[in-house]
């Protein structure tokens, strides 16, 4: 389902407003632009309940937001009800899954591989630039389609 009703899409200029719209909490301590994408991934993956973004850190941690944000623009492409996050193995095949289905489909770069967010997370030093960037990207390669 698109997220704002005005159009297909909606730009970065749209998203302050879509943020009060929507009773987004919006993150002062962030960049403009990092606040924009942060809302943009909220508003893509709200249908799905067992996800909340909040930060670009531990909102990351078990694999099932980027998994959402894929999934959202590729509804087919996996059964996301069926993903877990129980143990690290399963974190690190929701990572696995979100990456290699966002370059399958999308062409997003994978920069940031399951390895590397499943060795931050158990390290407990998750890099939000490092996920900015790689959600960016999806961004990027995902809004336009």
């Amino acid at each position: 389902r698109p997220c704002f009703s005005n159009s297909k899409c909606g730009g970065m200029a749209t998203h302050a407003g879509l943020a009060i719209e929507l009773g987004i909490t919006r993150k002062k301590s962030l960049s403009p632009q990092m606040e924009a994408i942060l809302i943009w991934c909220q508003c893509r993956t709200r249908e799905y309940d067992s996800v909340t973004i909040s930060d670009f850190t531990q909102s990351w941690a078990d694999g099932l937001a980027f998994c959402a944000l894929i999934h959202n623009f590729f509804p087919n492409a996996f059964d996301f009800r069926s993903l877990k996050t129980a143990s690290p193995a399963d974190r690190k095949k929701n990572f696995e899954l979100a990456f290699t289905t966002g370059e399958k489909f999308a062409g997003v770069p994978d920069f940031l591989t399951a390895e590397d967010m499943s060795g931050m997370v158990e390290e407990r030093r998750i890099d939000p630039k490092m996920i900015f960037s790689y959600v960016q990207e999806v961004y990027r390669m995902c809004n336009e389609l």
